[in-house]
C-alpha cells in the first residue's frame, strides 16, 4: 500500500511540475467540503489543471487526494472589474481508508476572477465513478478561495 501512495504522488507532482513551467497564472488557496483542504490551479493557454488534497467529509476517509484537467473555458460574463467563467473536465481521485480507492471524476466548475484583487472564488460540482469491488456513482461539491500568482 505505501509503495501505491508514493507512486500516486510522485505521478501527480511530477504532472504538476510539468502544468506550473507551462502556465500563464495559478492559483494556491483552501477549499471547503470535499475535500476540505488545500487546493491549486494551474491556468494555461485555454485549459486549465485543478489539484486538491485534504479531509473528506465522508465518515470513514480520513484523507483525498484529486486533480482534474478542465478542457476549454466557457466565458459567462466579463467586465473591466471581473470575469465569471464555466469549466468542465475529466480527473481523478484516491481515498485512503483503511486501504486505497480510486475514483473517476467529472468535474463542473464556475470560477469568478477579479481584475482588481488577486482572488479566485470557485463552485464545484462533481459526479464520481468509485472504481471499487462494486463501482457506484456520487456526488460531490465544493467552493473554496485560492490567492492567485502570475
Amino acid at each position: 500500500m505505501r509503495k501505491s501512495i508514493m507512486a500516486f504522488v510522485l505521478i501527480a507532482f511530477l504532472f504538476c511540475g510539468n502544468a506550473i513551467a507551462q502556465s500563464n497564472r495559478y492559483g494556491i488557496g483552501v477549499i471547503f467540503i470535499e475535500p476540505t483542504g488545500l487546493s491549486a490551479k494551474f491556468w494555461m493557454q485555454k485549459t486549465a489543471i485543478h489539484a486538491a488534497c485534504g479531509w473528506s467529509s465522508q465518515k470513514g476517509i480520513p484523507f483525498l487526494l484529486q486533480a482534474d484537467y478542465l478542457f476549454p473555458q466557457i466565458n459567462f460574463f466579463q467586465d473591466e472589474l471581473s470575469r465569471i467563467f464555466f469549466s468542465f473536465g475529466l480527473g481523478g481521485r484516491m481515498t485512503l481508508k483503511n486501504d486505497i480507492h480510486f475514483g473517476l471524476r467529472l468535474p463542473f466548475a464556475i470560477d469568478f476572477l477579479s481584475r482588481k484583487v488577486p482572488l479566485n472564488l470557485f463552485l464545484e460540482l462533481v459526479p464520481v465513478l468509485n472504481l471499487e469491488s462494486n463501482p457506484n456513482f456520487d456526488l460531490k461539491g465544493a467552493l473554496g478561495i485560492r490567492y492567485l500568482f502570475k
